[in-house]
């Protein structure tokens, strides 16, 4: 049996003196009305919030640990890098071959010049072609890592429209979600490379 004391406590098992018969509690979303001595024996009132915040700490749970694959894969320090690397990069790939010849005594791109060959300015041809694969990494990196992000973020956002939009426990309980579906592969596959 259920059970709630004068000051609305609720306990179950054997009656105490004074003790009210109650509906038991649905489930942990449910709270005790406001009004519950006058709505003997059906005290209990759907809590949304109390539904909504597990499932709201299970989803951000789950997306931290799949973001954790490719965090593991990019160190924090390379994804520091991209923001001057990656427009940088992606303007020596636009070069054309002769552009490239050109521009090896470039300042410009010294820092890329210096992470390829370990020289401020490059001099001959196989410079140029680290330079070159250099730069495809960090766009390909950076561009591999934006769309996982893009990916799990979407899932993210889904789940958690669809429990702003839930107003009932069964349409809380009907929310899910799948960051399995988002691989490293997946999305190489995804963009061709």
């Amino acid at each position: 049996m259920h059970y709630l004391d004068q000051q609305g406590n609720y306990y179950t098992g054997d009656q105490a003196p004074g003790g009210i018969v109650i509906s038991p509690r649905p489930s942990s979303s449910y709270t005790l009305k406001a009004d519950w001595k006058s709505q003997l024996p059906d005290v209990w009132e759907f809590n949304l919030s109390s539904a909504v915040a597990p499932k709201k700490a299970a989803l951000f749970a789950a997306c931290e640990a799949s973001f954790a694959s490719i965090l593991s894969l990019y160190p924090a320090g390379e994804r520091q890098t991209w923001s001057d690397k990656a427009p940088l990069a992606a303007q020596w790939l636009a070069l054309s071959g002769a552009e490239k010849t050109a521009a090896k005594s470039d300042p410009t791109y010294t820092t890329l010049f210096a992470e390829a060959t370990g020289k401020i300015l490059i001099t001959n041809a196989a410079d140029i072609t680290a330079v070159t694969e250099l730069c495809t990494s960090i766009t390909t990196n950076k561009m591999l890592f934006g769309a996982y992000a893009g990916a799990v973020l979407n899932i993210k956002t889904t789940a958690l429209s669809a429990l702003s939009a839930a107003t009932t426990e069964e349409e809380v309980n009907a929310v899910t979600w799948d960051f399995s579906t988002v691989t490293f592969e997946g999305i190489v596959e995804a963009l061709g490379l």
